[in-house]
């Protein structure tokens, strides 16, 4: 069987058939790539919210929780999806190796 061709929007044809463009599977190493960075973008944000927040009641819990979170799926998208989905030939080298990569692959 024959992988299905991606769309230039960068979404896998939708598998069960007819699901809604949002429902699809993300194959396009440039918007893959983006959504890992907006990963750090979120949790450094959060983490500047969390330091903001007056006092530590629950939105600072909450602050703290979010950037938790997406600084661990930042960790996974840089070492696990961009060495299955974008660039086989990428090796775990750390988070300054990701970044160097990052900067060498810029166009």
């Amino acid at each position: 069987m024959t992988p299905p061709v991606p769309d230039p929007a960068g979404l896998a044809p939708a598998s069960s058939g007819g699901a809604p463009w949002w429902r699809r599977d993300l194959v396009h190493p440039g918007w893959i790539v983006a959504k890992g960075c907006l990963f750090l973008v979120l949790g450094v944000l959060a983490v500047v919210l969390a330091f903001l927040w007056p006092g530590k009641g629950w939105g600072f819990a909450a602050a703290y929780a979010l950037s938790v979170w997406a600084f661990c799926r930042f960790y996974y998208f840089a070492f696990y999806v961009i060495s299955r989905y974008v660039d086989p030939s990428y090796m775990f080298a750390g988070l300054i190796g990701f970044g160097v990569w990052l900067w060498r692959r810029r166009p």
